[in-house]
């Protein structure tokens, strides 16, 4: 469910970077970087206005929400910030935590292009506060029925679906490194196989893998910490003030055997798609 205001105003402002807040602690499940979530506007709409990638879910402090996101929180101001905030929890200041669902790529449609939740394959029954899962390949299809859909949303479903690391791949970088890279944690439930890039021809290479403690591996997935081409770790602007901010320039575990180094080159892409904040 989301706010008409909050919404036209980052329509007509595009910042590269949202903050779908709200005012108390929302424990976000089931939602994976790279999924897509969907704006149900509420009344007088109660249509789809369009929808983003999800990045990140995280604890801010009203002020430091402000400050990593500016006009990316639905806002002129930090003043009308707390102003929407206080309209629904009368006791928020700018020392108080809220929950922050970090959003990007966002596409606004047009008033006349907002959609019916049954054009996504779904109903949104006026007892839903606040959000409806959609899954599965099911929902793809139906997706595909409806004309106005299609030109929206299936070139982006096609593009977001999950690559996930086959066992034999995982197995050969628990062989390589036999811990996470990065934090050194060495229980194997834990730690999971993450490609550098995807995309490339010899995904499956070692070559082109990282072994990560399976937060670690959300934050990499998300784009908000990488590993550059001198092997350090880099992290995102929005991992300041957090427990992860002490991982900014710490080398990573190598293999022994200097062939099986990371790719320089797969690293370099991978860094490109850090996701960076804006300065005022």
């Amino acid at each position: 469910m989301t706010d008409v205001e909050w919404f036209k105003y980052l329509r007509e402002w595009q910042p590269p970077l949202i903050n779908f807040w709200t005012p108390t602690a929302w424990a976000v499940n089931k939602i994976n970087p790279g999924d897509l979530f969907y704006f149900f506007l509420k009344s007088p709409f109660r249509r789809v206005g369009g929808y983003a990638t999800y990045v990140y879910s995280v604890r801010f402090t009203v002020a430091d929400a402000w400050r990593k996101f500016f006009i990316g929180n639905g806002a002129a101001s930090l003043d009308s910030f707390l102003e929407r905030l206080r309209s629904i929890n009368k006791g928020i200041d700018p020392d108080s935590l809220i929950g922050c669902i970090i959003l990007k790529d966002a596409i606004y449609f047009s008033d006349r292009g907002f959609l019916k939740a049954e054009e996504l394959g779904t109903t949104f029954a006026n007892g839903i506060q606040k959000f409806k899962y959609l899954t599965g390949i099911a929902h793809e299809a139906d997706i595909g029925a409806s004309l106005a859909v299609k030109e929206y949303l299936w070139p982006n479903l096609i593009s977001h679906r999950r690559k996930i690391a086959s066992g034999a791949f995982r197995d050969s970088l628990l062989e390589i490194y036999g811990r996470c890279v990065i934090t050194g944690t060495d229980y194997p439930l834990v730690l999971k196989a993450a490609h550098i890039n995807p995309d490339c021809q010899e995904a499956e290479n070692p070559q082109n893998g990282l072994l990560l403690r399976s937060d670690i591996n959300t934050l990499y997935e998300a784009n908000l910490l990488t590993v550059d081409q001198d092997y350090r770790v880099k992290l995102s602007r929005i991992l300041e003030n957090t427990s992860y901010e002490d991982l900014e320039g710490k080398n990573v575990y190598l293999p022994r055997d200097a062939h099986l180094y990371p790719s320089r080159e797969a690293l370099k892409k991978r860094e490109e798609k850090l996701i960076s904040l804006g300065r005022r």
